[in-house]
């Protein structure tokens, strides 16, 4: 069981990163350079960037929007989510496209 919303290294290529918000323990997994996302965010084909499930948000928008803001933290190539569509990029698309996906669910 993983407490608190500190990451924990694994190993040198797996990280636990808690992503509170869709649920209270929500979690993210840094696998290398891949990031899976589970529930917590996919790419929007509509939107051109990386979103949150705003109407499948079943414990705190505020704190999805946290959680992804701890997201920026990361470098990763790849996002695999539990739902919705992957993304794949390079590391500097990844930054801008965390930085959108931000900046979108502060406004949603």
């Amino acid at each position: 069981m993983v407490e608190g919303d500190s990451p924990i290294q694994i190993d040198d290529e797996l990280t636990i990163i808690p992503t509170p918000g869709h649920t209270c323990g929500s979690m993210c997994f840094l696998w290398r350079d891949v990031l899976f996302t589970g529930d917590h965010m996919a790419f929007s084909a509509k939107l051109g960037h990386l979103y949150a499930f705003r109407g499948a948000c079943w414990y705190s928008w505020p704190e999805v929007v946290k959680s992804l803001a701890k997201l920026l933290a990361y470098d990763f190539r790849a996002v695999l989510p539990g739902h919705g569509a992957p993304w794949f990029g390079d590391l500097s698309n990844a930054q801008a496209q965390m930085a959108r996906c931000l900046e979108w669910a502060r406004g949603a």
